[in-house]
């Protein structure tokens, strides 16, 4: 019990919300109505609310709610002899006053068996606190149950068990739960009894039939009735070993290669499939130099100047570095957060750029530059890095997967190849003998790396990330103690397995993490869960326990890949949506919040917010971006029904094109946006884009004749500027 308010410690009533409503006051114990009840909760749980939110929410079909409101209040003192709640305008409830929904440990559910379907906005209300409160209870429960079956206590794991299915009887991995801890105590009987309880309520309930996972366990519990002298595998926790293993295993070769290339002065590109551990090597390999990494992040390809922006970002924030204004302004196109600039011409705005972000390096406190997944990263950065590369002091380390990445990406490593600057490490699987010295280094004396180490080589193709995900489900499951390696067969199902065993809110978080993307944050996690940073802590540091996330990344992108195949359709939609909306609102990157719209079943949004990227890649100098940028425009508004807004961003990618390309795609698309018109005003802007293509390749003879269409259309809508227009590009044409 925890009291309200601290006043000698001696509470005078007690407020129990917990279950049926009661009011303990004077020896007394009064039941409470349903909107007296309800009140009192939304003031305890809602602190700062107001009469007039209080009054709206439980009384909304009355005439005059405030009214109402006043009248219950009256009534808590002639009813229960107690002024129960103060304020003129926002509400608190009285001193010395104990609440029992105040202690996270207190049983119950919130105002038990009450309803409010006439106050349909308290009930949403209602409900979500119901849900954090079970959610809460159950993260805790679930906490202490794990706790008490790493230390071998099953029968403290089994009353937290069904402390955990009371507290929320719906839930059917709970259960599972409690047939599993039943089974591990040897009560089979039990754990079957537990299973049939719960077939019968899924189908009075819902109609339904357990899920496959609770199936396997309750066909498990037939095996060990059928032979009851069977005993079952002994679970145990995962040592932390086998979750980062101690050292590098059978990578010396590729740290001598990425020496020698630093050495020597020449850039070095490690290459290697998901799995090997590239970002482990280039940690190893930073450790005791002067390096500063950076990460392409999935989500960066659509964004121009994405990755250095990030690698930008960690230097100003972790260095002083003095610039002048010029130069800040110059980054601030790069980094908005630094000051407005206006924009310069596309011309020279790469190199521009590019002396601006050498100034930031020149006086960086390191050697070298670390880029890791470079595949992820947006081609804009990577030619900028190519660049970057092309001089100056500092040595630079890249990593990616093979066959992945931009064009950009591979245009930089053949220019660098070409030129003799870079070396290529290629990263091998493990071989039996270096898987057998990284099981021993796990230092589990269970584990016989020598009988191990082959099957597990050949299981696993020799992927360390691959091997330890088996290991840990085979020392979780007892099937590595029967010899056995657990399945299925490859990486990526078997941590989709282990997200599974994560908590409800965990999995939530990870799944909201995934979506995200690099937007990830905890506040937008509080705002798509509904929940505060304090009731996020438990989760986030099971997520970081179980190597799912690191520092609001995801600690591999298997581990991200796997998480985004978890979220239903409909969630991830509904997810997406709220990102957007969520991002938008504080001025998020307009590229990624377009991809969170149109993901989310929004296309006009997406339309919008892609329209806004095309006017950031153009800010950037980036013209074939806002090219791209105006066509996924384009797209979205066709998909939303806006013909309209369809046709101008269309109309602009096409004016967009003229700078880019004269040739053949450009007059295509030019011919297209004319068919495309819905009216002599939109075909006017269409052909006056036509005639400045053709003038400007100099064929005078279709520039003439395109002109004389669009001169007539002119003079037909009355648009004299559009006829200026178009005149000089026919006169241009003719004094070639």
């Amino acid at each position: 019990m925890t009291p309200a308010a601290d006043v000698n410690d001696t509470a005078i009533a007690t407020l129990r919300l917990l279950g049926d409503p009661v009011l303990e006051h004077a020896g007394r114990a009064k039941a409470l109505e349903r909107r007296a009840a309800g009140l009192l909760a939304l003031v305890v749980l809602s602190p700062g609310v107001t009469r007039a939110r209080a009054a709206a929410l439980l009384w909304p079909e009355s005439d005059n709610p405030r009214q109402a409101l006043r009248q219950q209040i009256a009534r808590f003192r002639k009813h229960y002899g107690l002024d129960l709640l103060h304020g003129d305008d926002v509400l608190r409830l009285a001193g010395r006053v104990a609440v029992d929904l105040l202690d996270a440990a207190a049983p119950g559910a919130l105002l038990a068996g009450q309803a409010f379907a006439d106050c349909a906005d308290f009930a949403a209300w209602l409900e979500q606190q119901r849900r954090q409160r079970r959610e809460h209870t159950g993260t805790r429960i679930a906490r202490r149950l794990a706790e008490a079956e790493a230390q071998g206590d099953l029968d403290t794991a089994l009353a937290f068990a069904e402390q955990l299915l009371h507290a929320d009887d719906e839930a059917e991995a709970h259960h599972r739960t409690l047939m599993r801890l039943h089974y591990l105590r040897g009560d089979v009987a039990q754990a079957q009894a537990v299973y049939e309880r719960l077939v019968r309520q899924l189908a009075q309930r819902f109609g339904a039939r357990p899920a496959p996972e609770t199936e396997q366990l309750a066909l498990t519990l037939r095996r060990a009735l059928a032979a009851p002298h069977a005993a079952p595998p002994a679970q145990r926790p995962v040592p932390v070993a086998v979750l980062r293993p101690p050292r590098l295993i059978g990578r010396r070769r590729e740290l001598a290669a990425l020496g020698t290339a630093w050495a020597e002065g020449r850039a070095a590109l490690l290459v290697g499939e998901p799995g090997l551990g590239k970002s482990r090597l280039l940690a190893e390999f930073a450790a005791g130099r002067r390096i500063v990494g950076v990460q392409g992040r999935p989500g960066d390809a659509g964004v121009p100047y994405a990755t250095l922006a990030r690698l930008l970002r960690t230097l100003l924030e972790h260095t002083p570095i003095d610039l002048p204004a010029p130069r800040r302004d110059e980054l601030a196109r790069l980094l908005p957060e630094l000051a407005p600039t206006l924009p310069l011409p596309a011309d020279g705005q790469r190199l521009v750029l590019q002396g601006a972000v050498e100034a930031v390096l020149a006086q960086a406190p390191a050697d070298g530059v670390v880029v890791d997944d470079l595949h992820f990263a947006d081609a804009a950065s990577v030619e900028m890095l190519q660049a970057l590369m092309g001089g100056g002091t500092l040595r630079w380390v890249l990593a990616q997967r093979p066959g992945e990445g931009s064009a950009a990406a591979a245009a930089l490593c053949a220019a660098m190849e070409e030129a003799q600057a870079l070396d290529v490490v290629l990263l091998a699987p493990l071989t039996p003998a270096e898987m057998a010295e990284l099981i021993d280094s796990l230092g589990l004396p269970e584990l016989d790396s020598a009988e191990l180490a082959p099957p597990l080589t050949r299981h696993t193709g020799g992927n360390p990330l691959f091997a330890l995900e088996t290991l840990k489900q085979g020392l979780a499951s007892g099937l590595l103690r029967q010899g056995r390696l657990p399945t299925p067969l490859n990486v990526g199902a078997l941590i989709e397995r282990r997200l599974k065993q994560l908590s409800e809110r965990a999995l939530g978080l990870a799944r909201v993490a995934a979506i995200a993307g690099v937007d990830f944050s905890i506040a937008l996690a509080e705002h798509a869960m509904g929940l505060h940073a304090i009731d996020l802590a438990d989760p986030w540091a099971e997520l970081e326990a179980a190597q799912v996330l690191r520092e609001q990344a995801f600690a591999h992108d298997l581990v991200y890949d796997a998480a985004l195949r978890s979220v239903p359709a409909a969630v991830a939609r509904r997810l997406h949506a709220q990102c957007a909306a969520w991002l938008a609102a504080r001025g998020g990157e307009p590229a990624r919040v377009a991809g969170h719209w149109l993901q989310g079943g929004e296309p006009a949004h997406a339309g919008d917010a892609f329209t806004a990227a095309a006017a950031r890649a153009e800010a950037a100098g980036r013209i074939e971006d806002k090219s791209a940028l105006l066509l996924r425009a384009a797209e979205a508004y066709g998909a939303a029904g806006r013909a309209d807004a369809r046709f101008d961003a269309l109309h602009e990618r096409v004016a967009t094109l003229r700078d880019l390309d004269f040739g053949p795609r450009g007059l295509d698309e030019a011919r297209e946006l004319i068919a495309l018109a819905a009216d002599d005003a939109q075909r006017l802007r269409a052909l006056q884009v036509q005639v400045g293509m053709l003038a400007e390749r100099g064929d005078c003879a279709a520039t003439l004749e395109a002109g004389h269409a669009a001169l007539a259309l002119a003079g037909r809508v009355g648009d004299n500027a559009s006829a200026v227009r178009v005149a000089c590009h026919m006169a241009s044409a003719m004094g070639r």
